[in-house]
């Protein structure tokens, strides 16, 4: 097997098809676009996801939280706990436990949230630290999302290829150090700090935005699939519009990866009315969050990409761009 996420097709096929749902309490459960399950609890919804960090040995903790707490945030849901399950190789040093602690907690208490349990073990089943994290939100029954409609925008927040970049600058110096100025690296280290959509999503269901997905494996072309595979519509986005930062780029060219296909956690993709847009677009800007307009909701089936006026079906996603240069 690949190492990434399942593909699509056969995560659909051996996992997501055999699981059974018999609970009047669960009214929605994860799937291809949907990365949290919604659970009645009588006066609100309880939102959940669940997400493993295993392609990166630096920052554990905060990418740990903030991928976690991303996914609630596509629904526009207040994040309230988390708990999460530490795998540890035995070479492990106790301080490196002591200082994953702090992280995860660090990063808690930044997101308002309180981390109430998980599980520490020592295992020889890794050769490194492995971080599950599960998150629960909660959300006003009342507050459902609008029905997408044709014509609908579809937005990105910051910039795409966020944490790849941080993750390549953190652990792949040796691989392009040599290509970069020390200034560069150190502003593609510090795209750390952009990992979280949470205010987006908040803003994002405030302003009526009818479907959200925060940019994770498999980039924006993964994501751009999801989203029509989720939403059961076509979409097409414009390449040019897609924001890349110049660190980005300048990082994919060196190891001959595609920008578009390099996992983003810090970006979030919203299909919103134009009209909510606008108002979305001004609350978004005062926070100091950009957003882009990169295409829209079409009447044909599936995603599409455009370039120089050229139509490309959008593949389902593969192995992301990162594991060519992180193995």
């Amino acid at each position: 097997m690949e190492i990434g996420k399942v593909p699509n097709d056969i995560l659909q096929k051996i996992v997501l098809d055999k699981l059974t749902t018999s609970r009047p309490e669960v009214k929605e459960s994860g799937g291809i676009g949907i990365d949290t399950a919604t659970i009645d609890f009588g006066d609100n919804f309880a939102v959940m996801s669940c997400d493993p960090i295993t392609g990166a040995t630096e920052n554990l903790g905060k990418l740990a939280i903030n991928v976690a707490v991303n996914d609630i945030a596509t629904k526009g849901s207040e994040p309230v706990c988390a708990l999460t399950s530490i795998l540890l190789p035995p070479s492990t040093q106790y301080e490196e436990l002591e200082k994953l602690i702090v992280d995860l907690n660090n990063e808690a208490e930044a997101l308002n949230i309180n981390i109430v349990g998980g599980h520490t073990e020592i295992t020889d089943a890794v050769n490194r630290i492995v971080v599950t994290t599960t998150v629960i939100g909660k959300l006003a029954k009342d507050e459902t999302m609008p029905d997408v409609e044709i014509g609908d925008l579809v937005v990105v927040t910051k910039d795409v290829g966020i944490e790849g970049t941080s993750i390549i600058a953190h652990e792949k110096e040796e691989l392009i150090g040599h290509k970069l100025g020390y200034g560069e690296l150190i502003s593609a280290r510090e795209l750390s700090d952009d990992l979280s959509v949470l205010k987006e999503g908040l803003l994002g269901k405030r302003y009526n935005a009818k479907y959200m997905h925060d940019i994770t494996e498999g980039g924006l072309l993964g994501a751009a699939w999801e989203t029509a595979e989720a939403l059961g519509q076509g979409l097409i986005v414009f390449k040019d519009r897609i924001p890349v930062r110049e660190i980005t780029k300048r990082i994919c060219s060196v190891l001959d990866i595609d920008p578009l296909k390099l996992v983003s956690s810090g970006s979030m993709l919203i299909v919103i009315n134009q009209l909510d847009y606008v108002k979305l677009q001004a609350k978004l800007e005062s926070e100091g969050i950009k957003s882009t307009v990169i295409g829209r909701v079409t009447e044909f089936d599936g995603a599409y990409i455009s370039e120089d006026n050229n139509l490309k079906l959008i593949s389902p996603p593969g192995a992301d761009e990162i594991y060519k240069v992180h193995y």
